[in-house]
């Protein structure tokens, strides 16, 4: 019964911990797309856009729902596989005990028996849904470490870059082809601005990527 529910465990782990990281990958968008649309806020009503921003909210609660009714199916079968490998060990000790000859066994030793054979049968359950449930959380420990690893960003000023005394105060900003996005696999918020900024001039920039800010 041991060896069957270990199996049992590995083959529903392989799949389980898959969709915990699909899960996990999904929820990120969902939680990035909510915390653009509330600091955008106040831009979102001015444009008139809050139907698309709600309606792609929904989207992405979809999309993260999925892998979550997954993991939960997968856990429910795990569960019932569990009962009725039990329910069927169960059955055949009573079914042998009740095939040999009368006398062998005490009737309350029996009894006793099938007894503690139900409550052993609920903990061993519940031990190997434990163990599955700690698995697939430790499914977070792993985006932390991944986080982890990320480069951080250069300190504000550093001196060893600072420029010369006699460094030009004015002169000019020229942008060629300037192509921009948030991260490396972020689609490009900026694609091939080009122009100029003379010295001195009062230049606003407005930005217009999911939530259109005005800076």
């Amino acid at each position: 019964m041991i060896v069957l529910a270990i199996r049992l465990q590995k083959y529903y782990l392989a799949s389980a911990k898959e969709l915990m990281r699909i899960n996990g990958t999904t929820k990120s968008a969902l939680a990035n797309h909510l915390g653009e649309s509330i600091s955008g806020a106040i831009t979102i009503r001015a444009f008139e856009e809050e139907n698309r921003f709600f309606a792609k909210n929904l989207h992405l609660v979809d999309k993260n729902a999925s892998p979550y009714f997954c993991c939960f199916a997968a856990i429910e079968w795990l569960i019932q596989h569990l009962e009725i490998m039990s329910a069927s060990v169960l059955y055949f000790s009573a079914f042998v005990m009740a095939l040999l000859p009368q006398g062998t066994f005490n009737p309350g030793f029996v009894g006793m028996v099938l007894s503690y054979g139900l409550s052993l049968n609920v903990s061993f359950v519940c031990s190997i849904q434990n163990q599955c449930n700690l698995a697939n959380q430790i499914i977070s420990v792993e985006r932390v470490n991944q986080y982890m690893d990320i480069q951080s960003e250069a300190t504000k000023v550093i001196e060893e870059n600072r420029p010369m005394q006699d460094w030009p105060q004015d002169g000019y900003v020229e942008l060629r082809d300037l192509k921009i996005r948030y991260r490396k696999d972020a689609p490009l918020v900026l694609r091939g601005i080009t122009c100029k900024f003379q010295g001195g001039d009062k230049i606003g920039i407005l930005v217009a990527h999911e939530v259109a800010r005005q800076r």
